[in-house]
């Protein structure tokens, strides 16, 4: 991938939960913080923008490079409009050190609604491969905002994944599954599940969830996330049926009720010219402003009449260092709306 792992984090979000072998061109940037490591629009999931970070440098809070939402810097050029936010209180995370890092990874774990259906997926991979750099915007850059047009969902190169063992989720002292890594597509060593296939990983906002990797290639490793709770009151309200009419000739604001101190928050708005894709926009925040504007300047690259995907996630991201290994654990919340550009 060219820069870092988030596409992991994107690809589970909006691909439909499909096999993350659709994730071979992370450069089209898909929803949240402007980054480059993530997949484009399109897609008909419940989840939106989960983030997370690439080589483990992140200072916590939200996506850093190539994850969505995440409104935490990173290390790897990450969104210039991004806050420095840390993660939510009372995640926590193991972080000893010691060695030279040579693998970098993520695991996200994604809480999505949309039209009144809640759905839970997971995914990780683990990658030899540094983080590269390079341009946190491949497209337009406007505050913590970017349009990434359709052109931009081709490029990029592949990456080479590693096991880490399995991989068991907790919710609290509870099993709720464990990812092992497999082929899909293709693609050695990815790991993902969902609630459609183990009914048993599921969670609420609130509740602690660890992940503990038995190791391999990569050592073994366990960390912590508090899992953020879907947001409330969302102005204007999303629907899968009837449309939010977004205007081009202005900004689009969407409030929420803030209530997560320290985790990041982001908006995902891909389009969708009938089968083809026309672009996408992805802002980063912080939960605590319980708002967030995608500029005018930036919606005018759409074209009227353009179905769109609006994602909005709340995200709480920890890194987690140890032996051989910087990773990144991500947890969001994401709700899902339809809309039209007018």
């Amino acid at each position: 991938m060219k820069t870092s792992l988030g596409f992991v984090l994107g690809c589970l979000s909006i691909g439909a939960y499909a096999s993350l072998s659709a994730c071979s061109s992370p450069s089209s940037n898909a929803h949240g913080g402007s980054s480059t490591g993530s997949t484009s629009n399109g897609g008909s999931s419940s989840g939106g923008s989960s983030g997370s970070s690439s080589s483990g440098s992140s200072s916590g809070g939200g996506s850093s490079s190539g994850g969505s939402s995440g409104a935490g810097s990173s290390s790897g050029g990450k969104p210039s409009g991004s806050s420095s936010g840390g993660s939510s209180g009372g995640s926590s995370g193991s972080s000893s050190g010691g060695g030279s890092t040579t693998y970098i990874g993520e695991i996200g774990a994604i809480m999505g609604s949309a039209g009144g259906t809640t759905v839970w997926n997971g995914a990780a991979g683990f990658s030899a491969a540094p983080d590269a750099g390079g341009a946190a915007c491949k497209g337009t850059q406007s505050g913590g905002c970017c349009y990434t047009p359709p052109s931009s969902s081709g490029s990029g190169s592949t990456l080479t994944f590693v096991s880490a063992g399995d991989i068991v989720i907790k919710d609290g002292s509870n099993s709720i599954v464990t990812m092992s890594p497999s082929t899909q597509g293709g693609v050695m060593d990815v790991y993902s599940t969902s609630s459609q296939q183990a009914p048993s990983f599921q969670w609420s906002g609130g509740d602690t969830l660890t992940f503990t990797a038995s190791g391999a290639a990569v050592n073994a490793f366990s960390g912590s996330v508090v899992a953020p709770a879907l947001m409330q009151d969302i102005s204007p309200a999303f629907s899968t049926t009837t449309p939010t009419m977004v205007s081009a000739s202005s900004d689009f604001t969407v409030t929420w009720t803030a209530g997560n101190t320290g985790a990041a928050s982001g908006i995902f708005v891909g389009a969708m010219k009938g089968m083809t894709g026309d672009g996408s926009i992805s802002c980063n925040s912080m939960d605590s402003a319980g708002s967030i504007t995608v500029p005018q300047a930036l919606l005018a690259n759409l074209t009227s009449g353009d179905d769109l995907t609006i994602v909005l996630t709340r995200l709480v991201s920890k890194p987690v260092t140890t032996g051989n290994v910087s990773v990144i654990i991500g947890v969001s919340a994401e709700t899902l709306g339809t809309g039209k550009l007018q």
